[in-house]
């Protein structure tokens, strides 16, 4: 069995499926403020992602902000299939959920973690000083931490490639606590760069394929 690391677990898109509802308001503004029809979900993220194609209209960072810190926005989301049961068997090894969900979220994050039946474990979200734009480097320094903390080395499940790409770089370099990183093919993540289901992460880790 893995027992080398400890597991930090991101929320969103791998846990949560925040996309359809996102996709379905997002849909609807353009529509009607911007006179256009929007392509199918499936075809905006063949485009690069509701981020991208929204992206290109003004209304959306401020509106994309507000939900991100819309207690609302992120509460009654449907779980990603898989990630109760993956988790559950993986619950001596998950050591915290590590999100980039804003500090104020960090209540409402816990309890629908645990109204999901989620295995009970600290909740770290992103600080108020710390900038959206820098949830790369936050994650990065957190981990660093947690491995401090706990003693072990840190295993960050995320569905961010960029972030993925980021922990291997700084694995190469020898950075201490940082070993592995699993990138879960989630939603929004671009296929093709190892990304693995949560059926094939349970295996990997259950087969030990991830110890140092």
């Amino acid at each position: 069995m893995f027992t080398e690391k400890l597991i930090a677990q991101d929320v969103d898109e791998c846990i949560f499926n925040s996309l359809d509802k996102h996709y379905a308001m997002y849909k609807a503004v353009a529509e009607e403020r911007n006179n256009i029809l929007v392509p199918s979900l499936e075809e905006v993220i063949r485009l690069g992602g509701t981020h991208v194609y929204f992206g290109q209209f003004d209304w959306y960072e401020e509106m994309n902000r507000q939900n991100r810190n819309d207690e609302g926005f992120n509460r009654n989301q449907e779980s990603i299939p898989g990630s109760l049961e993956a988790l559950t068997f993986l619950d001596s090894q998950l050591a915290v959920y590590l999100t980039t969900r804003p500090e104020s979220l960090k209540l409402v994050t816990k309890e629908e973690l645990d109204k999901k039946g989620y295995p009970d474990k600290r909740v770290i979200c992103r600080p108020p000083e710390v900038d959206f734009r820098r949830t790369t480097e936050w994650k990065t320094w957190m981990l660093a931490q947690l491995a401090k903390e706990f003693q072990t080395q840190m295993l960050m499940i995320d569905d961010s490639v960029h972030l993925h790409s980021h922990l291997n770089r700084a694995k190469l370099n020898g950075s201490k606590g940082l070993l592995d990183t699993i990138l879960f093919a989630g939603p929004m993540t671009p296929r093709g760069n190892g990304e693995l289901s949560w059926e094939q992460i349970t295996h990997a880790l259950s087969g030990d394929q991830f110890a140092a």
